[in-house]
């Protein structure tokens, strides 16, 4: 067992991380590390809890005839929910460009587009946008034009002193959080303005990070989160095994250097 094993919670836990290792890759892979699994509707609703049932799912329902129709159905609903999150993410980034705001996503449905052969199998819960600090103000005017409401009060007085984002509600939309900072956490600051100026154009309004600021930001929330959910590790697998299979260039020596001068290294490190 390799010290990811090691240091789960439970057996389901290592079991589940067998199977994320088996992919991507040959089927037969995949199907022996399944054969290992003792209660498959166990081990897919920790999957769901990790946000990986969806990978896992659709390899399982390949090799298992009995789970087909399952993955079948749930590959069809994850399609349609992320169609939903998408049209939500092109709205608020409208809402922001019109605006004349400077923005980038996160993660979301543009990172499940770019990484998962079929993104309706990366759940997104909510919306990352990123904004300077200084257009905060004008972000939240402009998301409130189209429905959207800022949250308020001692929370939102918090977020804006010690957080990295103000959350932002709207009754049939996924919740957006609006981040002035990336990242916040081990003495150090993942600051917004310096990601937004190395960002490159995405599918839409919204920009999205260069591939290496997009490596170090998944490591650094993946590690302040204390890898409470596996599927942040498999994004950042599936961004380095994109990356190996030519998909786009990411310049890991470049990562590790801007993780230095951050003082980043030892949480990158460990993710």
């Amino acid at each position: 067992m390799g010290p990811l094993s090691l240091g789960l919670a439970s057996p389901e836990e290592a079991t589940l991380a067998g199977l994320l290792r088996a992919l991507p890759g040959p089927p037969a892979a995949f199907e022996a590390a399944w054969r290992e699994v003792s209660d498959p509707s166990a081990l897919l609703d920790l999957a769901q809890a990790h946000g990986v049932q969806g990978p896992i799912l659709a390899a399982a329902g390949a090799c298992t005839p009995s789970l087909a129709l399952r993955a079948a159905r749930t590959r069809a609903e994850a399609r349609l929910r992320h169609s939903w999150t998408r049209a939500a993410l092109d709205e608020a980034s409208e809402a922001l460009h019109s605006a004349g705001l400077l923005h980038a996503v996160l993660k979301g449905p543009l990172l499940a587009e770019e990484l998962y052969a079929d993104p309706g199998q990366r759940v997104s819960q909510d919306l990352d946008l990123l904004v300077l600090p200084g257009d905060l103000a004008r972000g939240i005017a402009a998301l409130e034009e189209v429905g959207y409401l800022a949250e308020e009060g001692p929370h939102a007085d918090y977020a804006r002193q010690h957080h990295v984002h103000l959350q932002l509600a709207k009754s049939d939309r996924p919740l957006v959080e609006l981040h002035f900072r990336a990242f916040r956490g081990f003495g150090l600051e993942l600051s917004a303005g310096p990601l937004l100026a190395r960002s490159r154009p995405g599918p839409g309004p919204a920009r999205v990070l260069s591939h290496e600021d997009r490596a170090l930001y998944l490591a650094l929330h993946a590690a302040g989160h204390l890898f409470e959910r596996l599927g942040w590790l498999f994004d950042l697998k599936l961004l380095l095994t994109r990356a190996a299979e030519g998909a786009f260039p990411l310049d890991l020596e470049r990562v590790l250097a801007m993780a230095e001068r951050l003082g980043a290294s030892a949480p990158l490190a460990l993710t």
